[in-house]
C-alpha cells in the first residue's frame, strides 16, 4: 500500500504543480522608445492586456482551464484566446484561439500559434504574437 501511495503521488505531483504553462512572445516598447522582444507567462485566471505591445494593436488574453471531472489530473484541457484590435480604429479587429490539452481531445502536449499583425496603412508593418502553451 506505502509503494501504490508512493508511485500515485510521484505521477499526480507535477500535473498538479505545474499544470499548464502559457506564454507570449511579442515585440514590447521599451522606455527608450526602441522595440525587443519579450516572453511573458499568462495567469491562470482572468484576462491580460500585453503590456506595452508596439505598433498599431492593442491586444488581450483570456485563458480558460477546464479541470477533468474525474479528478485524475489537474487540468485537462486549456485554452487561450486572443482578441486585437486597431489602437485607432478600434473597429478593426482579429481573434485567435489555441488549446492544449493531454489527450483527452487531442494529444497537444506542446502547442504553438503565430499571429502576424499586419498595419492597414502605412505599408509593410508586421507584428508577430506567439502564444505556446507547455503540459
Amino acid at each position: 500500500m506505502k509503494y501504490l501511495f508512493t508511485t500515485i503521488i510521484i505521477i499526480l505531483l507535477p500535473l498538479s504543480v505545474y499544470g499548464v504553462d502559457w506564454t507570449v512572445k511579442y515585440e514590447m516598447i521599451k522606455p527608450n522608445g526602441t522595440w525587443e522582444y519579450v516572453t511573458i507567462s499568462i495567469p491562470k485566471v482572468g484576462s491580460l492586456e500585453i503590456p506595452y505591445l508596439a505598433g498599431r494593436w492593442r491586444c488581450s488574453i483570456r485563458r480558460s482551464d477546464y479541470p477533468d471531472g474525474t479528478g485524475k489530473y489537474k487540468f485537462l484541457t486549456s485554452k487561450v484566446f486572443l482578441i486585437c484590435s486597431l489602437k485607432e480604429k478600434q473597429n478593426v479587429r482579429i481573434s485567435a484561439e489555441a488549446g492544449c490539452d493531454n489527450g483527452y481531445i487531442k494529444d497537444t502536449n506542446e502547442n504553438r500559434l503565430q499571429v502576424g499583425l499586419f498595419g492597414t496603412e502605412d505599408g509593410d508593418e508586421v507584428q508577430i504574437i506567439t502564444l505556446e502553451c507547455k503540459l
